[in-house]
């Protein structure tokens, strides 16, 4: 498998992500409304079911994809001359994978929801039964991912666009019940998938076929790059798996909400990697990559961006929770605080992922994300038996945080990307951005 050549119409990397960026604040901004409304309409106990519902059905999906939606993104950005081929040979793939993970879901959900009512086992049997369709529209969002940024971009603004007309019909019916939320949630990753597969069609050309000879290294990155995506998944998603079988629904509700509320910066930050990880699969050496700004650019302003709104948005929860939604939800504000300093670095450990995936590094980030996982088992084995929800909170930000340290040494070794490096470069770039400054000369510029 010989290397293509990059897209030549692609944005330059700074623009791509603000573009991204801007998309990922729309989006977090439309999906945070329709989340409140949705909890003010289902109350703390019946979203605490419709938390489970959603975060076993992504969790499952995200399991059993076995990489290959990253596979497909990975090899379309290398490889652009077999982009359709990889594309036919990934939807194949992925679609046995989806049947297999609607199969067990539908039925383990009577198991997953015990305590929970019975309208939520029949929610995540539905939800589970159209697994196969999300697996499908992650492939083709990938795919987008690497060959135009901004279709990939208008795609995954659809889904919560869709959610949200689509909860406001829900509620002007009469519907909003824990069945008719799934239902609208349903509805709007049904549009994105159609979405992906148009824009997909026009963005590359012909159907392609299904080709065995890229099944294996398909499949030989993916899952090497499950391996990473695994632990990285229960580390930020195991708290409330246990919290679904361990806790009232009403107090899974409210830590539902404040998860919901501290990754708000993460759409921001994680366009940093999104951008950065076909760009860096595509180029032909590491030097290049360093040579564009873009380790520097990813991980400073994944940081920076992080921090800020994470500081942000604590600052705004107990006006929100006063004001729009209600008394049941009091105990969100304590809780995003405990998980706030997680959040902070959450985005930025997902951006040192993506650029580790792109130098085909995915053992590297599982190593570092399998130490975390450990860490994150071992404390909501402890805490939450003690301190009920605040210790899975306090349990997840101490596993962000060793995962943030894990993943920056392992950037830093794999790219020698030097933490004092990337400082002097920061403050060559913001004398380069300060008009009293002169201006530096074509030999200066940092990498």
């Amino acid at each position: 498998m010989s290397p293509g050549r990059h897209h030549a119409g692609q944005p330059t990397y700074l623009r791509a992500v603000r573009q991204t960026a801007g998309t990922g604040i729309v989006r977090a901004a439309v999906g945070t409304i329709t989340g409140l409304c949705a909890a003010r309409f289902l109350g703390s106990a019946d979203r605490g079911t419709f938390a489970a519902v959603v975060v076993y059905t992504m969790s499952t999906a995200a399991l059993l994809e076995c990489g290959i939606t990253t596979s497909v993104c990975f090899y379309t950005a290398r490889l652009r001359d077999q982009a359709a081929d990889i594309v036919r040979t990934g939807a194949w793939l992925i679609f046995f994978c989806g049947v297999l993970a609607g199969t067990v879901g539908y039925f383990a959900a009577p198991l997953i929801m015990h305590g929970h009512p019975e309208e939520g086992v029949t929610a995540l049997r539905l939800a589970f039964a159209v697994e196969p369709l999300i697996f499908l529209g992650g492939v083709w969002a990938s795919s987008l991912q690497a060959t135009d940024v901004r279709a990939w971009n208008l795609t995954s603004l659809v889904q919560p666009v869709c959610y949200a007309i689509a909860v406001a019909l829900v509620a002007v019916l009469g519907q909003a019940h824990i069945l008719g939320m799934t239902l609208a949630l349903i509805s709007s990753i049904l549009v994105q998938c159609v979405a992906g597969w148009l824009l997909r069609r026009n963005r590359i050309p012909g159907d392609g076929r299904f080709n065995r000879r890229l099944v294996a290294p398909t499949m030989r990155y993916g899952l090497v790059n499950w391996t990473s995506r695994v632990p990285y998944l229960f580390n930020a998603r195991l708290d409330q798996l246990i919290l679904t079988l361990m806790v009232p629904p009403a107090a899974l509700g409210n830590y539902a909400v404040a998860v919901s509320l501290s990754l708000l910066p993460q759409p921001v930050t994680a366009a940093f990697g999104t951008v950065a990880m076909p760009r860096i699969a595509a180029a032909r050496d590491r030097k290049s990559v360093v040579g564009q700004g873009v380790l520097t650019t990813a991980l400073l302003g994944s940081m920076s961006i992080g921090v800020a709104a994470s500081l942000a948005v604590c600052g705004i929860t107990s006006l929100l929770v006063e004001t729009v939604l209600g008394p049941s939800f009091d105990n969100v504000a304590p809780l995003l605080f405990a998980l706030a300093p997680g959040a902070a670095v959450y985005g930025t450990n997902k951006v040192m992922g993506d650029i580790l995936r792109g130098f085909d590094r995915s053992s590297s980030v599982a190593r570092a994300e399998g130490i975390a996982l450990v860490l994150t088992i071992s404390l909501n084995v402890l805490l939450p038996p003690i301190m009920g929800v605040m210790g899975a909170a306090v349990a997840s930000s101490v596993a962000y945080g060793v995962a943030f340290l894990l993943l920056l040494q392992t950037v830093v070794r794999q790219t020698n990307a030097r933490p004092a490096a990337l400082a002097g470069r920061l403050r060559a770039r913001v004398r380069s951005a300060n008009p009293r400054t002169a201006p530096m000369r074509a030999d200066q510029t940092p990498n």
